[in-house]
């Protein structure tokens, strides 16, 4: 364990506090300008979340985008929660999606988002193909202004059958 060294302070304070403070002041600047701005976005669109959305030109907001499914050996499947945000006025219907060997989408569609309100949907993943890292794209078909699909990714392990012996501890 070290101590600081006080060296510079005892022998030269007015250098050293001088030197601190245009950071001190960058960084006050910096939290009270973030404050601001986050206080503005909650007094025009109601949360940070929503006036995000508006500025991307999201009318519907999928969270996580980026969803880990974690390790786990082939063949065993893993259900994970997306959560959709409907910004508009109008309800969206979510008619569709992904339905795959390896990626089910479509256990609780259709269903329609109310305005302004989120719905959970749940999403089934089976571990499947070689070991190793995994990255595959899923989307849902909405029906907004139009039908058109918006995107997720899913990323997780699959895992060899050396590292599921090791997970499960020891031979079958």
């Amino acid at each position: 364990m070290g101590c600081p060294d006080w060296k510079l302070l005892r022998n030269h304070p007015r250098t050293l506090l001088s030197n601190t403070k245009f950071p001190a002041l960058c960084g006050l600047i910096a939290v009270v300008l973030s404050g601001a701005i986050s206080g503005l976005a909650w007094g025009s669109f109601g949360s940070v979340g929503a006036a995000l959305a508006h500025f991307r030109g999201e009318r519907l907001s999928i969270h996580p985008r980026l969803v880990d499914v974690g390790a786990a050996p082939a063949g065993d499947t893993r259900e994970v929660r997306i959560e959709l945000t409907n910004w508009t006025e109008q309800p969206i219907n979510l008619i569709g999606g992904t339905s795959d060997c390896a990626c089910t989408v479509l256990g609780d569609l259709p269903v329609t988002i109310p305005a302004g309100e989120t719905v959970t949907v749940a999403v089934n993943l089976r571990f499947s193909g070689r070991p190793g890292m995994f990255t595959r794209k899923a989307a849902f078909l909405i029906d907004d202004q139009g039908f058109r699909a918006i995107s997720f990714s899913i990323t997780g392990r699959t895992l060899s059958e050396s590292e599921n012996l090791d997970v499960a501890g020891g031979a079958p």
